[in-house]
């Protein structure tokens, strides 16, 4: 079978969270020309389009824009389009996020762009955070929610979960809680953001056979309890970064990489 590296996620939301709401699918798509044939042959199945078009520098510089034809695509079969805003730069960030007049031009452009181009809201995906400026991007993400709420539109981000809280034994366990985990306060961010996703991301950095993929999900089930007295009845939804292959609308995104 064909491998296709996609950026594909099955959010099965909480009924505790939903008040038994179906299912959403949300598709993560890449700038891949697999990612943009998978999605234009199934658009139909999806319930939320979060593509990877836009990135923020220190300053505030909003860059990226649609691809037409996903686009156009899109809005022949309403579904609702909300991009992922990116950052991975640690020292970046601290910048941003210490300077209201670059988190002012941040938030602009998006109101901007989503108004050019009918999305939905942005999705946060700010990665690579230090865990020292944990509060920094819990205030950050609360500013930029306020401001697109006031302009009728919605905030989501990308998390990982954070149980227990704290790093535990060896080198890998400190990294992962000061370059990864501990940046996200989960209950807090809740309380601004409309949906909140946990990342459970494959073995790049496995220390087992069974990877980070299932080593995350553990703890995310712990991150879940906890963040759902938060949200309020708002969505809380997981996914998985995964090799896939072709499929209609569906994914087995737990631990199996799908390469068959």
């Amino acid at each position: 079978m064909k491998k296709l590296q996609l950026l594909l996620s099955l959010a099965l939301l909480s009924a505790a969270c939903l008040l038994h709401a179906e299912p959403v699918a949300l598709f993560y798509l890449t700038s891949g020309p697999d990612s943009i044939r998978s999605f234009l042959a199934h658009s139909r199945q999806i319930d939320l389009l979060v593509p990877t078009w836009y990135q923020v520098d220190e300053n505030g510089l909003v860059t990226g824009a649609p691809d037409a034809t996903v686009l156009k695509r899109a809005g022949e079969d309403k579904v609702p389009v909300m991009p992922i805003l990116a950052m991975f730069n640690k020292k970046g960030f601290h910048v941003l996020a210490s300077n209201a007049n670059a988190q002012s031009i941040m938030n602009q452009a998006m109101i901007r762009e989503c108004k050019l181009h009918g999305y939905t809201g942005f999705q946060f995906d700010f990665e690579n955070v230090d865990w020292t400026d944990r509060d920094l991007l819990t205030a950050v993400v609360k500013v930029s929610a306020d401001a697109l709420h006031k302009a009728g539109l919605q905030l989501t981000i990308a998390t990982v979960p954070n149980a227990p809280g704290f790093p535990g034994a060896g080198g890998f366990a400190k990294w992962i809680y000061t370059d990864w985990r501990g940046a996200y306060d989960i209950e807090a961010l809740a309380k601004s953001v409309d949906l909140l996703c946990l990342m459970n991301l494959r073995p790049e950095h496995a220390l087992d056979d069974a990877g980070s993929c299932c080593r995350l999900g553990l703890d995310g089930r712990e991150s879940q309890l906890r963040a759902q007295d938060s949200t309020q009845g708002k969505a809380f939804a997981r996914h998985s970064r995964v090799w896939i292959p072709l499929v209609c609308g569906r994914a087995d995104t737990g631990c199996g990489d799908g390469r068959g």
